[in-house]
């Protein structure tokens, strides 16, 4: 299976863009569905309907909210697992699904939602790290990120 880098970096870096203030965004809905929903609206509005899947599937609430993870595998599409996965590993350091989910279940409290995206998402890490060889501990960074989070700091 091939993976278009540029669409999955692409895809990546504006991953969040629905959360960015304008288009009748309100800030307490950021941590909902509806910023995926959001951006990927804008990126299609805007050129960029290649990115619009990705983006749309990447929250912890569609992965634990879909039909079934085959459901929710197929509408995101491999650049969008990638991304979502990333999505679940990664703040300002990478963090193990473990620690992220800990992080939402702090914030969030205990819920089936929670439960169901924790379970798909070790699937979706088994999945993907699989296909590329590597163990979820070899997971890294692009060599670029670094310098781009020092630059941003």
């Amino acid at each position: 299976m091939a993976v278009d880098t540029g669409l999955v970096e692409a895809a990546a870096l504006v991953h969040d863009i629905g959360k960015a203030p304008g288009g009748g965004h309100a800030r307490e809905m950021t941590r909902r569905v509806d910023h995926a929903v959001r951006g990927s609206e804008w990126l299609r509005e805007h050129g960029h309907g290649e990115l619009a899947a990705a983006v749309r599937q990447h929250p912890v609430t569609v992965l634990g909210q879909a039909p079934s993870y085959e459901a929710w595998a197929t509408e995101a599409g491999l650049a969008g697992r990638i991304v979502a996965y990333a999505d679940k590993r990664a703040r300002q350091a990478l963090v193990s699904l473990d620690e992220r989910f800990a992080d939402w279940y702090a914030r969030h409290g205990k819920s089936e939602l929670l439960d169901t995206a924790l379970e798909r998402a070790r699937r979706l890490e088994d999945e993907l790290c699989s296909a590329a060889g590597i163990a979820p501990a070899d997971v890294g960074r692009r060599p670029w990120v670094a310098e781009a989070l020092r630059r941003a700091a």
